[in-house]
């Protein structure tokens, strides 16, 4: 059943409320990055974007291009790969989901940050571990 605020918003379950407001409380209190991960088209070319927020925890202000740069050089895909500022566009290309996977893990595992992802992507390969 649907609830609804009185503002007339819907009301979201207390676990998803927990979820947020657990979310937040590490974003506010240690190194962790916030991840959007949107596919932005659903036909040829296929494209998406992850738009990447860093917490004040953050010590190094360019890990996210330092860690974009080697994952672009390091981690193997015919995918269009673009950044600016604190997004980056997957365009189509083999292995364009691997690629995002591995470059969350790589961002997280350089910066020795969490990672907190939400998502609006319509990931359909085989081993999704996000």
């Amino acid at each position: 059943m649907v609830e609804f605020n009185p503002d007339g918003s819907i009301k979201l379950p207390s676990r998803m409320t927990k979820q947020n407001d657990a979310n937040d409380n590490l974003f506010a209190t240690q190194p962790s990055f916030k991840i959007l991960r949107n596919q932005t088209s659903t036909v040829t070319p296929l494209t998406c974007e992850l738009h990447i927020e860093a917490s004040k925890h953050i010590l190094t202000p360019n890990i996210i291009e330092l860690a974009f740069n080697e994952a672009k050089n390091n981690f193997k895909t015919d995918a269009g790969l673009t950044k600016t500022n604190n997004v980056i566009k997957i365009v189509s290309g083999f292995n364009r989901c691997n690629w995002c996977h591995h470059f969350i893990d790589h961002l997280a595992d350089r910066s020795n940050a969490r990672i907190i992802r939400t998502d609006r992507c319509d990931d359909k390969t085989r081993n999704n571990h996000l």
